[in-house]
């Protein structure tokens, strides 16, 4: 349930700001705590199994960080955009802050990336990575937010999940360096990913541009949380989050969860989890 301010007297106003859940509060604490401590392990030589990612195929705690991270990233465009829209807000302007506010995420991804490339000598400058995904997918799922139905959202939400499954059947083999999505990356971008393979000079990075049709649909899952939390629909958000789980285990008989690849079965698992 939200939680609202209370009137700072009897003869005060009250308060127009949006409520706040508890809910999202716990989630986002709950992700940040998470990531502080995958993150300083204590000794790296010695990581607990469950802190540390699934080497490729597979899944582990610390693969739920992220995407909990652009859940709640969708989750909280619902909250604030949504509002503002039903209200009659001028959405010309709203979409200048979204795009704005996206903008400078992505920025400061780079801006970190170019400081670490002077700071520890890295031999290439690294494009993508985790700022810059989160600054794409809110910029996008902010428009979508502020100009499409629940209707579409739900059609883009299938859409990227079986055009992405697609491309990756397409590909052939999903291995590292030789699967389709980093094949597209490495042309793309050539040495400034994260990782190179030194046999072949393979690329790949694991928050490229093609697995970032993955994340855009783990965000439009929380906008579409995000409604029915502020609608209090929690029975939606329970049977969703059931179906989304069971259907990521179906999918991933076919195509395995993969964090570093994004795959739709990786999508509906953590998804499932996070609502």
């Amino acid at each position: 349930m939200p939680e609202r301010d209370a009137p700072a007297s009897r003869s005060a106003p009250p308060r127009t700001s949006a409520p706040r859940y508890a809910s999202v509060d716990a989630l986002r604490g709950l992700t940040v705590a998470a990531m502080l401590l995958v993150n300083n392990p204590g000794d790296w030589g010695h990581v607990y199994a469950p802190l540390e990612h699934a080497v490729w195929n597979g899944f582990t705690p610390t693969d739920l960080i992220f995407p909990m991270f652009l859940f709640i990233v969708g989750v909280s465009i619902a909250l604030a955009l949504m509002p503002r829209v039903e209200r009659g807000d001028d959405r010309r302007a709203l979409t200048k802050t979204v795009l704005v506010r996206g903008a400078r995420i992505l920025g400061l991804g780079l801006l970190l990336h170019l400081v670490a490339l002077w700071a520890f000598n890295l031999p290439h400058y690294r494009v993508p990575g985790v700022l810059q995904r989160i600054g794409l997918c809110f910029a996008a799922v902010g428009v979508l937010a502020l100009y499409t139905r629940p209707r579409t959202q739900w059609i883009a939400f299938g859409a990227l999940l079986v055009i992405y499954g697609a491309l990756l059947a397409a590909g052939g083999t999903l291995d590292p360096f030789v699967n389709i999505a980093s094949r597209i990356d490495h042309a793309l971008l050539g040495v400034h990913v994260y990782q190179l393979d030194p046999a072949t000079g393979r690329g790949h990075d694991p928050e490229g541009i093609v697995s970032t049709l993955g994340a855009l649909a783990t965000t439009l899952l929380g906008l579409r949380a995000g409604d029915w939390l502020r609608r209090g629909d929690r029975r939606s958000l329970v049977i969703a989050g059931v179906v989304a789980m069971a259907a990521g285990l179906a999918w991933s008989l076919w195509q395995p969860l993969n964090k570093n690849l994004w795959t739709p079965s990786y999508v509906l698992w953590s998804g499932g989890i996070a609502c």
